[in-house]
């Protein structure tokens, strides 16, 4: 329970810069986001400094320590000469998109979107202190895996070096995610509750960038649609439970946003919003790279941008210089120590008769990912509760409920409301669709994989395309909120209850004595969630 007084300090030191950047900006929701993103990326870097300096002396630990030493010193000389522009710019934000008549104004007060951020964070930390253990639907299965990755990080032995999880080195799980976790075990204690709150702490970041997006993006609406992701299943079950999910949407959203502000941005501006979509592309890769094709298609639109003559080539050097230093010091290390192919390329692939059967399931996938047809009838019948779940938790179904699935669908039959990709929606859409189709062929060759597993950053962003192009009515905002509401009860209802507590990844956690923040602090938990519905309702 006493672990739950974690969160504000992590939570505290992840957003402290936010208050530097606050002095710059007139914006808090650009200021959080900003400071949100720096915060990850310093204590980030404080880990893995850490991690250099405490492995035992090897080639491999020497490299590492160059690289880091010369990719800071190379990022300390890139943000000296930008010093100059940057003192000179005024102390506001770029102007959000201009475009046919819905987009969200600059006028508009920050309350509600404030309110749909705390209702976010109230979530994620309740969810994650409701819950005695991580079988929902017997989906989870990398809980341990990361715990066990950010104690060899914190723990830098040999013996954790030669650590293997199926095909894959300690390199080529999440390792920004890990580090943080490293960082977190270090000051606070060597416990799986500690994991549990550090997830929490940042797995509703992504919030942040989604609001300035809807305010972008989006007309009255905004601060609604907002609260109403907050609560969807399918981002609020795949950013918790101990996944490094929602820093992969955070920075996945937070380098779109920054693209869509460098496309409007005068000329003053450019190569600082370049270097910031350097820092937040190379740090969704980071945090996961079997997402690489959303940072991907931001640069290659900029580039094309360059091409055509509508931005200075320096700008796209800068995200690429940017990019390239922050990931050096991490690959240069996992290289020296594993080898090119162990060291990047060697997560656990599923082996495939033929390249015909591995097209198929890759492919197959995708409308099992966007309708709730992921499970056969048969098995409806006999495990419909579980059906019910992943449902919601691995489609789109998940993203703002059935109802409004539905109604995204119909209104595509309607050349009035269907989505049509114009010099806003364009660079959505393709930061969506190529994002989902990069991380369906790098992601683990199982069936099983679904929204929930490579879909979330591109999920959003077509839900921002769908609400941009029909905006909501009262009475889809309604429902949706009862229908994710009951989705939320339903699920606490069942982890609690005697059929989930026999489950494969509970009896795991029996076995290895690991106890779980549900286990003490489920009052404080149920208070949570209840805060986090109210405070989205009341959005």
């Amino acid at each position: 329970m006493l672990d739950l007084l974690f969160y504000p300090v992590i939570g505290g030191a992840v957003l402290l810069p936010a208050a530097w950047v606050r002095r710059r900006l007139g914006d808090p929701l650009e200021a959080l986001a900003l400071g949100a993103g720096y915060g990850v990326l310093l204590w980030a870097g404080v880990g893995l400094a850490r991690f250099f300096l405490v492995l035992p002396s090897s080639t491999a630990r020497t490299i590492g320590l160059v690289a880091l030493a010369a990719s800071a010193s190379a990022l300390g000389v890139l943000l000296a000469a930008l010093a100059r522009n940057l003192s000179s710019l005024p102390r506001n934000s770029p102007l959000p998109l201009a475009g046919e008549g819905q987009v969200g104004g600059r006028g508009r007060g920050t309350r509600p979107f404030l309110l749909a951020i705390l209702a976010a964070a109230a979530l994620t930390l309740g969810l994650e202190a409701s819950l005695p253990h991580f079988d929902l639907a017997e989906r989870y299965y990398d809980w341990f895996v990361h715990f066990d990755l950010a104690r060899v990080f914190q723990s830098a032995t040999a013996v954790g070096l030669s650590s293997h999880w199926g095909d894959a080195t300690v390199t080529t799980r999440t390792p920004l995610y890990n580090l943080l976790g490293s960082v977190a075990l270090t000051v606070f204690g060597d416990r799986f509750t500690v994991f549990q709150v550090l997830t929490a702490a940042v797995a509703w970041l992504w919030i942040l960038p989604f609001a300035l997006l809807a305010r972008r993006l989006l007309n009255s609406w905004a601060p609604a649609v907002t609260a109403l992701a907050a609560i969807s299943p399918l981002v609020l079950h795949t950013t918790t439970y101990a996944s490094s999910k929602g820093l992969v949407t955070f920075f996945a959203l937070l380098a779109l946003e920054r693209y869509l502000a460098l496309r409007e941005a005068p000329p003053d501006r450019v190569l600082l919003l370049s270097l910031q979509l350097g820092l937040f592309s190379a740090a969704t890769v980071m945090s996961h790279s079997g997402f690489v094709g959303f940072p991907l298609a931001l640069v290659a639109m900029y580039a094309w941008d360059v091409i055509q003559r509508r931005r200075p080539w320096r700008g796209l050097a800068t995200t690429a210089l940017t990019g390239a230093l922050v990931a050096i010091p991490w690959y240069a290390w996992a290289i020296a120590q594993y080898g090119l192919q162990a060291g990047v390329f060697g997560y656990p692939r599923a082996p495939y008769a033929s390249v015909v059967r591995w097209l198929f399931d890759r492919l197959l996938i995708l409308p099992t990912s966007f309708l709730p047809v992921t499970l056969p009838l048969e098995r409806y019948v006999v495990q419909p509760l579980e059906t019910y779940f992943l449902i919601y938790i691995g489609t789109a179904t998940g993203a703002l409920g059935l109802v409004f699935l539905f109604r995204a669908l119909a209104q595509n039959l309607n050349r009035h409301t269907r989505i049509h990709a114009g010099r806003v929606e364009w660079p959505l859409l393709c930061f969506a669709v190529a994002g989902i189709l990069v991380a369906d062929v790098l992601h683990e060759g199982v069936l099983s994989n679904n929204a929930s597993t490579f879909c979330v950053p591109g999920m959003l962003a077509l839900l921002l395309l769908a609400v941009r192009a029909n905006p909501l009515t009262r009475f889809f905002v309604v429902a949706s909120l009862v229908e994710m509401t009951v989705f939320e009860v339903v699920v606490l209802l069942w982890v609690w209850s005697p059929a989930s507590s026999g489950l494969l990844n509970a009896e795991v956690a029996q076995a290895n004595h690991l106890r779980f923040l549900g286990q003490d602090a489920l009052a404080a938990g149920l208070f949570l969630v209840a805060t986090g519905l109210v405070a989205a309702a009341f959005c």
